[in-house]
This record gives C-alpha cells, sequence and structure tokens, in this order.
C-alpha cells in the first residue's frame, strides 16, 4: 500500500450514504437525490450587466456561477460555498483575457478591470503579422501569469502522490530566497470550507520556505479535495502563495507574459511547458500571442531573478486525473533570464 493509500484509508471515516451535497447528483443510502439553490441576487447580477456591457468600449462576455455543497457526518456539518462572475473580454471578436470576481463590491471592480483592459488593448487590431522563436535575456510574468506558473510547475510537482513516485523533486535545486506555501484560507472564489473531502481539518501547508522543502511535506494538512463525492478525493492544492523576504532588482523585460492559457510539468522527467499571451518589446511595444516557452523545472529554478512585492490574488479551474476544481493563486510579478521563447507577433 502506497503513501497516498495509506492517507486516505487513516482519514476516510465517512460512508457514501453520510454525504450530503447540493447542486451535484449522487447516490444516498441506495437512492438517488440532488438539490440546488438559486442566489437570490442573480437577476440584479443579470440586468446590471445586461444594461452596463452595452456601454462600456469592449465585448464581453460573462457567467455567475454559485455552488453550495455540504459534507454532513454525526460530528460535524461543513459547508462550502463558490459564489463568483467570469468576465471574458474582447476586441474585434478576438479574446483577450478573463478575470474573476467576488460578489462583493464587483460593480466597481468590473468596470476598472474593463477599462484597464480597454486602455492596455485600445491601438492593437489584432491583426498577425509573424511568428518569432529567440532566446529572450528577461521574460516577465504578470502577477495573475506568475501564480499559474508556479502552481503549475511546483504545486503539481509537490502533491503527495507525485513525490511519492518520483524522489527526484525532493533533490530540486531551489533558490534559497523562494518560499512556496498552500493555504487553507475559506473563500468563496474556490470553494473551500474547514474539512478536506475525507474529513480532515484543512491547515496551511508550508511545502518550501527559503528554499528548503519541509520536513512535513507528506504530512496530510487536509488536502485530499474531489470533483464531487461520487470520485475519490485526491491531493490537490487550495489556494498557493508564492512569495519572498528578499528584496529584488527589476530588470527592463524584453517578453512579457500577461496571462497564461495553459501549461503541464512531465512528473517523471519535469519538463513543463507554458503557453500564454502578453507583449514583446523591440523598437515598439508589439502585441504577443501564443507565447510558448518549453523547458525544464530544475532549470528555470536556476533562471529565476526576480520575484515583486506587488501580490495579487486570482482563482480559477484545475483539472487533475479527469476531476475539475477551483483553486486559488497568490504571487506577485516575477522575472526569468535567458529563456527560448517562441510567439507570434500581433498588430
Amino acid at each position: 500500500m502506497n503513501v497516498l493509500d495509506t492517507m486516505i484509508n487513516a482519514t476516510q471515516t465517512l460512508q457514501k450514504g453520510e454525504y450530503i451535497m447540493n447542486n451535484t447528483v449522487f447516490f444516498c443510502n441506495g437512492q438517488k437525490k440532488s438539490s440546488y439553490e438559486v442566489l437570490p441576487d442573480f437577476q440584479e447580477i443579470e440586468h446590471w450587466i445586461k444594461e452596463t456591457k452595452e456601454k462600456l468600449p469592449l465585448k464581453l462576455t460573462c457567467f455567475a456561477m454559485y455552488e453550495k455543497d455540504v459534507l454532513e457526518t454525526d460530528n460535524f456539518s461543513d459547508t462550502r460555498i463558490s459564489k463568483l462572475i467570469n468576465l471574458s473580454t474582447f476586441k474585434n471578436e478576438k479574446y483577450i483575457t478573463s478575470k474573476e470576481f467576488s460578489l462583493n463590491n464587483y460593480k466597481s471592480a468590473i468596470l476598472t478591470f474593463v477599462n484597464q483592459i480597454y486602455e492596455i488593448y485600445k491601438d492593437y487590431k489584432f491583426e498577425y503579422d509573424h511568428t518569432e522563436k529567440k532566446m529572450i535575456d528577461i521574460v516577465e510574468f504578470s502577477p495573475i501569469a506568475t501564480g499559474y506558473f508556479f502552481h503549475e510547475i511546483l504545486g503539481h510537482s509537490f502533491e503527495i502522490d507525485h513525490l511519492s513516485r518520483n524522489k527526484r523533486i525532493t533533490q530540486l535545486e531551489i533558490p534559497k530566497w523562494l518560499c512556496f506555501h498552500d493555504l487553507a484560507d475559506r473563500n468563496d472564489l474556490i470553494g473551500v470550507g474547514n474539512f478536506d473531502d475525507c474529513g480532515k481539518k484543512l491547515k496551511n501547508r508550508i511545502i518550501i520556505q527559503n528554499g528548503e522543502i519541509s520536513k512535513k511535506i507528506m504530512k496530510n494538512y487536509g488536502i485530499l479535495r474531489s470533483q464531487n463525492f461520487g470520485k475519490r478525493p485526491i491531493p490537490r492544492m487550495r489556494t498557493t502563495r508564492v512569495f519572498t523576504n528578499r528584496q529584488f532588482r527589476k530588470s527592463i523585460p524584453k517578453v512579457v507574459v500577461e496571462k497564461i492559457n495553459g501549461g503541464y510539468i512531465n512528473p517523471d522527467t519535469l519538463e513543463i511547458m507554458i503557453n500564454g499571451d502578453g507583449f514583446y518589446y523591440s523598437d515598439k511595444k508589439y502585441l504577443a500571442k501564443k507565447i510558448t516557452i518549453n523547458t525544464n523545472l530544475n532549470s528555470i529554478l536556476q533562471q529565476a531573478s526576480y520575484l515583486g512585492e506587488n501580490i495579487e490574488f486570482s482563482s480559477g479551474f484545475c483539472i487533475k486525473k479527469n476531476q475539475t476544481i477551483r483553486v486559488g493563486m497568490e504571487a506577485p510579478t516575477s522575472q526569468f533570464k535567458n529563456l527560448e521563447v517562441e510567439f507570434e507577433i500581433y498588430r
């Protein structure tokens, strides 16, 4: 029996018949049950967005999401709620970016975001020009891109099911200034409560502190999550936070990755791929799309040259082993030196 099976067996004290999950179909005591709740102010949100989007300078698509899951046993009840608005922006029918908003003060947040995006992209027609592939001396990641990047390359690498079969991860040469934690904070944007899906109390998990991998890295801090209670809980992240206690001198970047569209790490070979959109700086500032970086985890950790203090929170969906859950990411601006980058130039 491996470490993961031992952990699940030790914490799986709940029976299938004891689960109650709103908004999801499941089997309880042999009978199929489901229930659904409607957020009272969704009509107000829908009306405001319909009225407002016609007045804004960019085309918008959006959806509001409300999910409420309740895990009940004889000993406790744990409620997890996801409440958010997902907003995507377009110009000339071309997708720009998207962002998720809490329902708290969403009106001013959406207006500010859309106007900021418009100012950044207003001079671009989104017309393809050519493709380049070259060595870039400084590549910069925005806070949102940094959060996604470290979630992919370090977060998944240090999930215990990967660690249990690949000891190479614990032998990485990690910069002494890097800190990487997995936080157990409750948050309406990611839908976590006080317990994981095996009834384990959620606690903060320190993965890396000042370049040192935690000696308690294999300990269960309430990390077993599932897409729904019909699926087997597996090790997943809650909200990852990357930060440093050191001050860096920031360099002038040649490529800036504003957002990441996709990425992965091969847990066996530690090869990584990241694809995103942003800007390329030459004689002027060009729009760059399909920015692609293929490298190795060991290499890119050594090429990290800057981590800022401007930490921002973002959220989204994460897929692992055909299970989709919501996760959070906290990160600042980051920079990496001497990366081979391929990208498409748009005007």
